[in-house]
């Protein structure tokens, strides 16, 4: 019984080193920098505001979400399809994280 429980991870954990080893399809499409270029936007953001305290306007945010999503050539609908086309296989999740960490590390580093 124990065996049987860990038979999914184990398959799990083998399926993610093998896809992970395996060849790269190169660098990532213009649609996934635009998407992880947006979602850092987002992120950053968010945090912004979260760490404000005082007088939290959300509608302020719901604007400047808006406006950050009209500058990326983005509606709310296209952007989330966007996000979910990114994730739908591991290679595709994989350089878009990987766009999503290097976009926050140039924002991270801007004076």
């Amino acid at each position: 019984m124990n065996m049987l429980r860990r038979k999914p991870w184990i398959v799990l954990f083998c399926w993610s080193v093998a896809a992970g080893c395996g060849p790269s399809s190169g660098d990532p499409s213009t649609e996934t920098v635009r998407v992880a270029d947006a979602y850092a936007a987002l992120m950053l953001l968010h945090e912004q505001y979260r760490s404000q305290d005082r007088d939290r306007d959300s509608l302020l945010y719901h604007r400047q979400v808006q406006s950050l999503l009209d500058s990326t050539g983005f509606s709310r609908e296209e952007f989330f399809a966007a996000v979910e086309r990114q994730l739908r296989t591991l290679e595709s999740s994989r350089l878009f994280y990987e766009r999503l960490y290097t976009a926050l590390e140039l924002r991270r580093n801007k004076p």
